[in-house]
């Protein structure tokens, strides 16, 4: 079986494999339903080499789901492999608030087809399908998005359950030119990932989102939540939602209790 292949079972796509809108739209939305988002690696201290055949054996053959770099590497990779011709982009989360400091945090696609399209299978909480990219709102079924422009600026407005943006350009970059960054968001203190076990999942019909030890279930009926009081019922949570699984719950678990406490006052104070 190809690499190709393999890929295409680990998301569960049989459909049309034509470098197409519609294949696109599959493949995209195939992928975010199958593979979750998620940074078990980074709490545990697990340092992978930054290339695309580590990623691979990663979410593919290890059935784990990744991070913005993983996730849109791959799908790139795959992509490329179909005939698609695919630019990978800078994007950068929240850069109204936090300036050039938040260049290179996200990796975000551009696939070009009679037109170009946006394409993001690892903002974990983003959207479902890809969109054309011009400026105005759009919807993937679930929630409604925004895009603006600013000269040589693209900004993505995620749906209002979340609120956070990244802004882009479109010049191509190479997937070996975001390992600075990325080794910083894996290593700082400073950096969200350290701080928080993260896990994102989305669904047909909203998404499913952990932090730390608190888990919330959003649908078109509602929203529930539940918070994870022991090691069994993390990983429990784990397995159940997003199909993960740590032989590491031992070491997991003291750190997701502690930063789930500095997760809670903070939010209690409003940063």
């Amino acid at each position: 079986m190809t690499r190709l292949h393999r890929y295409l079972r680990r998301i569960s796509y049989g459909g049309p494999l034509s470098p197409s809108r519609q294949t696109l739209r599959n493949l995209h939305r195939a992928h975010v339903l199958a593979i979750p988002f998620e940074n078990l690696d980074i709490q545990l201290g697990v340092r992978r080499s930054f290339d695309l055949d580590t990623v691979f054996e990663k979410i593919v053959d290890e059935r784990r789901g990744g991070w913005c770099y993983e996730m849109n590497g791959l799908f790139a990779w795959a992509l490329r492999e179909l005939g698609f011709t695919v630019d990978l982009v800078a994007g950068a989360v929240n850069r109204e608030k936090n300036g050039n400091a938040a260049l290179m945090n996200h990796l975000v696609l551009i696939v070009r087809l009679d037109q170009p399209f946006l394409a993001d299978v690892g903002f974990g909480n983003g959207m479902l399908t890809p969109t054309p990219l011009h400026e105005g709102f759009f919807s993937d079924g679930r929630f409604e998005f925004r895009l603006t422009r600013s000269g040589d600026w693209w900004r993505f407005h995620n749906h209002r359950q979340n609120g956070s943006t990244y802004d882009f350009t479109e010049e191509p970059r190479a997937f070996e030119d975001f390992e600075p960054k990325a080794r910083l968001l894996a290593t700082t203190a400073e950096s969200p990932f350290v701080q928080n076990l993260i896990a994102a999942k989305l669904t047909d019909r909203g998404m499913i989102t952990l932090t730390n030890s608190a888990l919330q279930i959003q649908s078109d009926s509602g929203m529930s939540e539940e918070s994870a009081p022991n090691a069994e019922a993390l990983a429990r949570i784990l397995k159940e939602h997003f199909d993960l699984e740590t032989d590491r719950m031992d070491a997991l678990w003291p750190r997701v209790a502690s930063q789930h406490k500095t997760w809670l006052r903070k939010r209690i104070r409003g940063f």
